[in-house]
């Protein structure tokens, strides 16, 4: 409750809870062992849970090792709680028996900090609902936060979370030059990561219709689309007939000098259209 606290004693406030969120994360990053630290930062996440912040600001964000799948946990300042007490004390000062004039008077009273708040409130509460990747980073792009808003926004999103990643490795322009289609920003960060969709993307890109194939030539083609695409299934001949109606077929061969009759296949229509149709009703 702020209403009867004077702005000197607000400011003494926050100056304290700011020095311990300073110190508690410095004494973190002073630790060298790693099993000190994660003791350290189970404690710190414990205290923001169980205080709701009253004491300092620390908050911990869950980093996962890419390499090692190691869970790391990191204090941080949470900046949206200091600007949070900022805004709610400034609105508590307002005398609130003039019912009918209160929100006209908040808004009067609003300095560019509390308008920032207010924009990164409205914008997490919105993030919030949405539920696909696209969605996510086509609001981040797009939504028009000043760039100390969206410092702060991006302070909310966990260092795990690959919107957040993948936004700070590629910028808002290169994700929307990429549709913020996931399969094309991962594979312009070099991220190789299996989906229905990317193995369909390969297999049309390798295969067209008409074409006749060996039975060994198509296991190897198949073969090296499915590692390139960490496809762990093993590779067979008769796999193409999932994308393509095909027929079998011989053909003539030399082999140590002898000509020999080698199976294989044609591929007479593409199923692509089916299967992306299929893709659309389960996704």
């Amino acid at each position: 409750d702020y209403r009867k606290m004077s702005g000197e004693d607000f400011e003494e406030i926050v100056k304290r809870k700011q020095k311990s969120t300073e110190e508690l994360i410095g004494i973190y990053n002073n630790t060298k062992d790693n099993s000190a630290k994660f003791t350290l930062a189970v404690k710190y996440q414990k205290d923001a849970k169980n205080s709701s912040y009253k004491d300092d600001y620390v908050s911990v964000n869950k980093i996962i090792n890419d390499v090692t799948g190691d869970v790391i946990l990191k204090p941080v300042l949470n900046e949206l709680v200091l600007v949070n007490e900022i805004r709610a004390f400034k609105i508590q000062q307002i005398d609130y028996k003039d019912r009918f004039t209160v929100f006209t008077t908040v808004h009067n009273q609003l300095t560019q900090d509390d308008i920032m708040n207010r924009d990164i409130l409205e914008f997490m509460r919105i993030y919030e609902t949405k539920t696909t990747m696209f969605d996510k980073f086509k609001l981040l792009c797009e939504y028009g936060l000043s760039k100390e808003a969206l410092g702060i926004v991006l302070c909310q999103i966990p260092d795990t979370d690959e919107i957040k990643s993948h936004y700070l490795s590629l910028g808002p322009q290169k994700l929307k030059a990429l549709s913020y289609n996931i399969t094309r920003i991962r594979k312009e960060l070099g991220i190789v990561m299996f989906s229905p969709e990317l193995l369909i993307q390969e297999v049309y890109s390798e295969f067209k219709e008409g074409e006749k194939y060996t039975l060994s030539n198509l296991k190897n083609k198949l073969s090296s689309i499915y590692s390139s695409i960490n496809y762990s299934s093993t590779p067979k001949a008769n796999d193409i007939e999932k994308w393509f109606e095909a027929k079998e077929v011989l053909f003539n061969k030399i082999v140590d000098g002898k000509r020999k009759r080698i199976k294989g296949y044609e591929l007479i229509k593409s199923k692509e259209q089916e299967l992306r149709e299929e893709l659309k009703l389960i996704g």
